[in-house]
């Protein structure tokens, strides 16, 4: 990773804390792994193989909310090409 800077002028913006947050919280769940304690986000009924990431631009007027969802029309065009099937016919 090369070497390590001293960063504690750094001006952090909302998104650099963020990060820090998560780096954190990756590190003691690592350490209490390690202690043989359960990492979070493990409980049950999760279902993690479901989750999608999506990077778009947005068209006027497109909700953010839809990315990378059942909904996106990106998804059901990826779906439909790897199962040979329409997504409406896969959902209820």
């Amino acid at each position: 990773m090369g070497p390590i800077y001293d960063r504690t002028q750094e001006q952090l913006g909302s998104t650099d804390k963020a990060i820090s947050r998560m780096r954190h919280l990756l590190i003691s769940a690592a350490k209490d792994l390690a202690e043989g304690k359960e990492p979070p986000a493990l409980g049950a009924g999760l279902d993690f193989a479901s989750i999608r990431g999506a990077e778009k631009i947005l068209e006027p007027g497109e909700d953010w909310r839809d990315l990378g969802t059942d909904d996106d029309p990106v998804v059901r065009e990826a779906l439909s090409a790897t199962t040979g099937e329409q997504l409406t016919d896969m959902v209820d």
